[in-house]
């Protein structure tokens, strides 16, 4: 089975109080993903295939292995179509996310998109830095 993983590359991404934010930095489009979806975003910091992501789902929420999987792989395609995710040269452990003391309510993994936001942050100059860093300086001997 394929493994996947987060595009580094293509994609930013933070966890605050359970609430995944992801950017994709190529299209200024940006994402929420809360409970199940925010647990499998981080578990794919590391390669992961759906069966894994099944796995850790019913293992944290009330959900059955096989409807955890399905549910899993329909999620991989979504993330993929939407260019956040790549396939990953091998596949290993989940990474380790935080198991809860009792089994969640579950619902399925929603990926929710939001473009609002997508000219600004296409307009954003960090996109262009490059080692150098940002903002640019002038060559050396001239003056700003």
């Amino acid at each position: 089975m394929a493994a996947w993983v987060i595009d580094r590359e293509a994609v930013s991404s933070d966890f605050l109080e359970g609430e995944v934010v992801a950017i994709h930095l190529g299209t200024g489009i940006y994402y929420s993903l809360r409970g199940p979806a925010a647990v499998l975003w981080q578990a794919l910091a590391q390669p992961a295939d759906a069966v894994q992501l099944g796995a850790l789902l019913a293992a944290q929420f009330a959900v059955t292995p096989a409807q955890a999987e399905q549910d899993a792989t329909l999620f991989l395609f979504r993330l993929e179509a939407e260019g956040l995710v790549r396939p990953a040269a091998g596949s290993g452990p989940p990474a380790a996310v935080p198991v809860a003391a009792a089994v969640l309510p579950y619902a399925p993994p929603q990926l929710e998109r939001f473009s609002d936001l997508q000219d600004l942050l296409l307009l954003d100059p960090i996109h262009d830095v490059g080692p150098e860093g940002w903002p640019p300086r002038p060559p050396a001997g001239e003056s700003p």
